[in-house]
């Protein structure tokens, strides 16, 4: 179980919101508002941890896979 350092919830809170920030230069998902957000948060948290276990290679060159490779298309607004 991972243990959070107090006050550690505003460091969350505002590295959440600089995403949704950044995401919301993006058109809105098919799905909804804040969808962007969550599916870019997800990617970048798996893709990390499977880097940190060595399993982000490709099967076929044992490169790493970029994460640009992974993440969701996003079009931005106009």
């Amino acid at each position: 179980r991972v243990r959070w350092a107090a006050g550690s919830e505003v460091y969350k809170r505002r590295a959440y919101d600089v995403l949704a920030e950044v995401c919301g230069l993006f058109e809105p998902a098919p799905a909804g508002p804040g969808v962007n957000e969550m599916a870019v948060w997800s990617v970048v948290h798996g893709y990390a941890s499977l880097r940190h276990f060595t399993r982000g290679q490709s099967p076929q060159t044992g490169a790493p896979i970029p994460i640009e490779a992974l993440l969701p298309h996003l079009t931005p607004r106009r």
